[in-house]
């Protein structure tokens, strides 16, 4: 048996969003294959017989592709039927890669098999038509190469639309009164379109074409220029817009003088807008083009929108999955309330590429099902063992405790301990860490994937008036000790918190999240995504760290603003 696999790595800025390309052309070694949980998406070009894809069971077929078919995100394994004429090209995609191709968010696609000319039309048959005819593989690879490129428009292009001008009915009682309504395009503007403003042109505009004024790209834009400058409500942002509207026209080439009114901000976010694109768009953005290295603290946590809470406490509920290191927000998902964070984390994980990532959460996090959940996708985790895991907590807590003397003739069990000490100094008060880890209760404790537990002191001493305050804490890690030293454990520990630090505070205090109404609609979602849009841009493209002085300095230099918007 003879079969031909090469893969090869596209060219950027393909490699932004690809992982490689790859072709097969032979029998599969195994007829039936059991193909496990994988985190990222790909995309498969069939010039060979058709296959079927199964459900675990192998009770129901979930689909036959003969022709081409994107493979989404799969939590649980499926079974796939190899013919004996196997022959495709696949593109294999990077986590938040695919957006910009296919248009939509990968909740859609989660264990789903899609077939593309659903998604592209005419364009998937032309593209299929075009590898089989390919005289060589290299050949093949280039010319899929040439096809992503104009699916996704990876060029410095300049728009040149004529403006579009329709004719609108108003009708009243009084009156018949036929009005020319001109809508506002963007002419002879050039941009890049890895871009964020090359994203946001891909997003799904709801409105009706007839009587449109402004362009989705353009309002988004506005808002995002608005947002870094300072302005946080939709008050605030139309009045800055206005006053610079001169500056508007000539950064985006509108031909309009009139900007939008607040009343447009509010229905944009409280009804066009699709949270779930908008927040693929600010995930692919903020790291598509970020290798984070290895071990990288992935923090968890939730977060209820003040802003949009009515009388009855009920409103917006957050899930965020976020990088403390480099100050952006992965994902983040709506949930039904506080108390449903535990399957939110797993339906949030999930979507996350966790491949050299090391999860952490609040106590409320610490699952079984989520630890093999993360393990299993290639991550770690860090958990604490509290209230919701009593026994566990007990454990680690007697496993710790200092020993009694021995009777007389025996001797104490030798325990494995290593201990980490930071000592540091802010705020008004001196903080001391220790940190001592074991790992000679993998066996004993029935937990997926131990390698150690730890218990984390912590003594904090006011400078002013000397009070002291201490605190044990317990918990338990599947990174072993081999991979991780007990200092580093530490450091990540500590920095797990800097999600309140980094992320809700200047949500909640700088960008007065917690202080807009946005009670209608999607509005909530979406003036959360563009805040955590702002962090990420301010923080992973710019030299400031201090976020109110970026947007005052932005304030100042609305041309620098737009360049971060509109250039990779």
């Amino acid at each position: 048996m003879t079969y031909t696999y090469i893969h090869h790595i596209p060219s950027p800025p393909l490699s932004t969003y690809i992982d490689d390309l790859y072709y097969w052309d032979g029998p599969v070694p195994y007829p039936r294959l059991k193909v496990v949980p994988m985190p990222s998406l790909h995309l498969m070009v069939n010039l060979g017989d058709a296959f079927q894809v199964y459900e675990p069971d192998h009770a129901k077929p979930l689909a036959t592709c003969a022709e081409s078919w994107a493979v989404g995100l799969w939590s649980t394994y499926h079974i796939v039927d190899w013919p004996l004429n196997v022959r495709f090209f696949g593109v294999h995609f990077k986590a938040g890669g695919v957006y910009p191709f296919l248009g939509r968010p990968l909740s859609e696609l989660h264990n789903q098999v899609v077939s593309l000319d659903a998604i592209w039309g005419r364009f998937a048959a032309e593209m299929r038509e075009q590898l089989h005819a390919a005289p060589t593989t290299q050949a093949g690879f280039a010319l899929l190469e040439q096809l992503l490129f104009v699916r996704q428009g990876f060029l410095k292009v300049i728009k040149r639309e004529k403006k579009a001008t329709f004719l609108v009915m108003l009708m009243c009682d009084a009156q018949n009164t036929t009005r020319k309504v001109e809508m506002e395009c963007i002419t002879e503007r050039v941009f890049d379109v890895g871009s964020l403003f090359a994203h946001f042109q891909g997003l799904k505009d709801s409105r009706k074409p007839r009587g449109l004024r402004y362009p989705l790209v353009v309002v988004l834009v506005m808002m995002v220029m608005a947002k870094l400058c300072g302005e946080d409500t939709p008050s605030g942002i139309a009045d800055w817009v206005k006053h610079r509207s001169e500056q508007f026209m000539d950064m985006l080439k509108l031909k309009r003088k009139t900007m939008p009114h607040h009343s447009t901000y509010r229905r944009i976010a409280e009804e066009v807008v699709d949270p779930q694109e908008l927040e693929q768009v600010v995930s692919t953005v903020l790291s598509g083009k970020r290798f984070f290295g290895k071990q990288v603290l992935l923090s968890i946590d939730g977060k209820v929108l003040r802003g949009t809470l009515d009388v009855a406490q009920n409103g917006t509920y957050l899930l965020a999955a976020y990088l403390p290191s480099e100050g952006i927000v992965l994902m983040e998902i709506t949930i039904e309330g506080k108390g449903c964070e535990i399957p939110g984390a797993a339906k949030l994980l999930k979507m996350v590429d966790l491949r050299g990532k090391v999860v952490m959460g609040d106590a409320m996090h610490t699952q079984r099902a989520v630890s093999i959940q993360v393990v299993e996708a290639g991550g770690d985790y860090i958990w604490f063992a509290k209230g919701n895991q009593p026994q566990m907590e007990e454990d680690i807590r007697l496993w710790f405790e200092p020993e009694p003397d021995p009777i007389p003739g025996m001797g104490r069990l030798p325990k494995d301990f290593e201990t980490a000490k930071e000592v540091s100094k802010g705020h008004g008060r001196l903080e001391e860490r220790r940190l001592t880890v074991s790992s000679q209760l993998n066996d004993f404790l029935d937990w997926p994937f131990l390698e150690q537990v730890f218990q984390l002191e912590r003594r904090f001493i006011a400078t002013k008036t000397g009070e002291v305050q201490e605190q044990v804490v317990y918990g338990f890690t599947s990174l072993s000790r081999k991979v991780i030293t007990p200092m580093k454990l530490l450091k990540k520990i500590r920095s797990y918190w800097g999600i309140e630090n980094g992320l809700h505070y200047r949500r909640d205090v700088t960008l007065r999240e917690d202080r807009t109404r946005m009670t209608k609609g999607n509005t909530g979602q979406v003036m959360a995504c563009l805040n955590n849009l702002v962090i990420g841009l301010v923080v992973g493209k710019t030299k400031y760290v201090y976020l109110p002085h970026a947007r005052r300095f932005f304030d100042a230099h609305p041309a620098q603003a737009f360049a971060l918007i509109s250039q990779l």
